[in-house]
């Protein structure tokens, strides 16, 4: 089944639902003992149990999940998931209890399970999360109260055409155009659903690749700055960025950042452009983090704008993934020291960019060399714990090398 072979295996390939990924990431991230479960609401398709799966995946957790509908009975549940419960995994391993389908277990089909899941709210040592395509039920509502509510919502028609012609490419299938708009009008953002119906539809013969318009097929990173040269406006630009839908504009943002780092240009004009990478990257801050979405549709033009001049000087640079866990400390330092610098900044009536360069790198030091004089910085500037485990992190890093 093809649903089940372009099933993704990263967060970062799925398609759709970003802000409610972030959401649980950060939760499952930041979880500790009493920290309460999360609930996952959404029509079925929406990513709800794939996104549980590969977070476990991703944070280091090996996945317990469980169809709540298939086992409805407060034993049933006891003798799947009370060994875990009372045992710690082997090895010291990490646990992600997942619970699909919890409205399933309603009216006269619950024998005891809804009872089960709310003692297990109140006594896990494991975080839970759990998954439910309707909400308008007893047991919903009840869990709904004990909950962070996090809802997936059905993807737009122009998600689910990109993804399904990205896959026809791959299959080097042509079906007929007419059925294809009639399986998305029909999906209602259901992909899984979509995909199963695609998979079905008569194929046309001829020549294959042709028939999928160029203009709507996926581009990979690699290929949006192999075609950057060649454009003759900023608009083609944009459009080329609107076509790597697979990728957030973080993503976005940080190859072009290497593309520009690893270029041959003036430096002046490379300082200008970053100094223009560095204001957009505050404006997906802004988007993601302070949840200002509607400033995204501004980000691709911007972006284009912003690239244009050196479009022929941009190189694609080849590197490794970062691990999520990695990458989230990369970027919660990098928030914290733009932060800092900002106060700084204010104070000594200069710059973020210029106390970023040439003042914050000595507070740095200066904070773990002397007790006093870090619990002096700690005060002027207003640390809360957070910041103050940072700049220890980063002070240590620096008296090693």
């Amino acid at each position: 089944m093809w649903s089940e072979k372009y099933r993704p295996d990263r967060l970062s390939t799925m398609v759709g639902n970003e802000d409610s990924r972030l959401r649980l990431y950060r939760w499952l991230q930041g979880w500790t003992p009493g920290t309460k479960p999360t609930l996952l609401l959404g029509p079925p398709g929406t990513g709800k149990t794939t996104s549980a799966y590969l977070l476990g995946k991703e944070l280091g957790y090996r996945v317990a999940g469980i169809n709540a509908s298939d086992v409805r009975t407060k034993k049933a549940l006891e003798e799947k998931l009370g060994p875990l419960l009372e045992n710690k995994g082997l090895f010291g391993e990490s646990f992600l209890l997942f619970l699909d389908e919890v409205d399933g277990l309603h009216g006269r089909t619950d024998f005891g399970g809804g009872e089960f899941i709310n003692d297990l709210i109140k006594e896990s040592k494991y975080p839970l999360t759990m998954a439910a395509n309707a909400e308008d039920v007893d047991v919903i509502r009840s869990l709904a109260k004990r909950s962070e509510i996090i809802r997936f919502y059905p993807l737009s028609h122009r998600q689910e055409e990109l993804y399904l012609r990205r896959i026809l490419a791959r299959e080097e299938v042509v079906v007929d155009e007419n059925l294809f708009s009639q399986v998305i009008s029909k999906s209602r953002g259901d992909m899984r659903a979509a995909i199963n119906s695609v998979q079905h539809l008569p194929e046309l013969k001829g020549n294959k690749k042709e028939s999928v318009p160029v203009r709507d097929q996926e581009l990979s990173l690699r290929e949006l700055i192999e075609k950057l040269g060649p454009t003759k406006d900023c608009e083609e630009i944009r459009s080329l960025l609107r076509r790597c839908t697979e990728h957030s504009p973080v993503v976005k943002l940080r190859t072009i950042y290497r593309g520009v780092t690893s270029g041959k240009m003036d430096e002046s004009l490379r300082i200008d452009v970053l100094q223009q990478l560095a204001d957009l990257d505050g404006l997906t801050f802004q988007s993601e983090f302070q949840r200002k979405f509607g400033l995204r549709r501004y980000f691709d033009t911007l972006l284009a704008r912003t690239i244009f001049p050196i479009r022929t000087q941009i190189r694609y640079h080849e590197y490794d993934e970062i691990p999520w866990p990695v990458l989230q400390r990369i970027w919660n330092h990098g928030r914290v020291f733009r932060k800092v610098a900002n106060k700084m900044g204010r104070l000594s009536v200069c710059s973020t960019r210029k106390t970023m360069a040439y003042s914050l790198p000595y507070f740095v030091f200066e904070f773990g060399n002397d007790k006093k004089r870090a619990e002096d910085i700690a005060k002027a500037l207003e640390f809360d714990e957070g910041d103050v485990k940072v700049f220890e992190k980063e002070s240590q890093s620096l008296r090693k090398r």
